[in-house]
């Protein structure tokens, strides 16, 4: 289903766009109106270049610093609301990380995680483990929560009860040595 804000083939709007962030800010409303206590958003950071005369940019490369914009204006929105919310951002961008409260990050292992921990020691991290003992360790062993996509959000940990036991296993070790690791 194609709309005016993301089509099929998932283009990705333009966040300096008054449309856009009219959009946005009603949603966010809308979903902290119906009594959740935090806000995802999803690609918290962009790349793409922006030619629309009507977005009002400086030049067509500033949709970093709009994404940054519409971010910060979303967190301390959610935050007027409840002062116990807190904000995910999917995409770790050293300056999101100042409005957000957990990084949500796919492939965190491609990202250098013990760089971000010594760089941005107080964003937590937040891994998606679909399955992957190895990718839990990871997780584990940097003080990340998780995120179980088990297969792709197809099954739960009870389709897979070896793997469960791992994150079992994990969690009595956290419990167990939680005194002794710096968070």
């Amino acid at each position: 289903v194609n709309t005016k804000y993301l089509t099929r083939d998932s283009r990705p709007v333009c966040q300096r766009s008054p449309t856009f962030r009219k959009m946005a800010r009603e949603t966010t409303d809308l979903t902290m109106s119906l009594g959740f206590t935090s806000l995802f958003i999803d690609q918290t950071f962009d790349l793409n270049p922006c030619f629309a005369p009507d977005h009002g940019h400086e030049n067509p490369s500033d949709t970093p610093r709009a994404v940054i914009e519409w971010v910060a204006e979303a967190a301390a929105n959610v935050r007027a609301l409840n002062k116990d919310a807190y904000v995910i951002g999917e995409n770790l961008d050293v300056f999101v990380a100042q409005h957000i409260n957990v990084s949500w990050v796919w492939m965190w292992a491609a990202l250098a995680p013990e760089v971000m921990r010594y760089v941005l020691p107080e964003t937590v991290m937040c891994w998606i483990v679909d399955r992957q003992p190895e990718v839990a360790n990871l997780a584990f062993a940097f003080g990340s929560y998780m995120a179980f996509t088990t297969n792709e959000l197809t099954g739960t940990l009870d389709d897979y009860p070896e793997f469960a036991e791992h994150i079992k296993r994990l969690a009595t070790l956290r419990q167990r040595t939680k005194e002794f690791v710096a968070r």
